[in-house]
């Protein structure tokens, strides 16, 4: 199980996602409607696993599957999908430097993480809150990152409904 490592926040956290979207843009060119940042090492002075979450938008989930030997092309590894989450889910780098998704732009989980990232990035109060979370949860459980992302999940999970009303 991978340990629960937390750095600071980094500025080259943001040129790394730009130089892989400028990379992913022209892969799939035309094929996807949007790619965006998301996750901790996206909000600006968070704390973070040092590890760049991309959400790349596509129109239709079945059909996107065409899409996973290109993204391989990259160097990322295809890890599977998830029909409920309307997801095909990839890693690159060793250790991983990237998670990418390939998401139905119009599922919950896509509209979701974009909500969450908006709402800490925006509020000084929920983004010291948050990282508060993230040095206790990491102290709790340095060797168990499931244990780590289970504890973060209602604190996300009332800030997306917060987002939301």
């Amino acid at each position: 199980m991978p340990q629960v490592r937390l750095h600071d926040s980094s500025r080259l956290w943001k040129l790394k996602f730009l130089k892989e979207k400028a990379l992913l843009r022209t892969l799939l060119r035309g094929r996807v409607l949007d790619i965006v940042h998301f996750g901790s090492t996206s909000i600006p002075g968070m704390i973070a696993k040092p590890i760049i979450d991309i959400q790349v938008g596509v129109r239709n989930f079945e059909q996107a599957f065409d899409l996973v030997n290109q993204v391989e092309r990259l160097g990322y590894t295809y890890e599977g999908e998830s029909e409920e989450l309307r997801q095909y889910s990839f890693a690159k780098g060793e250790p991983i430097e990237y998670y990418l998704y390939l998401v139905d732009i119009n599922s919950e989980i896509w509209s979701e993480r974009i909500a969450f990232r908006d709402c800490v990035r925006d509020s000084r109060e929920c983004a010291e809150a948050y990282a508060e979370l993230k040095r206790e949860l990491a102290s709790r459980y340095p060797d168990d990152l499931r244990a780590y992302q289970d504890g973060k999940r209602e604190f996300v999970e009332r800030i997306v409904r917060a987002a939301r009303s």
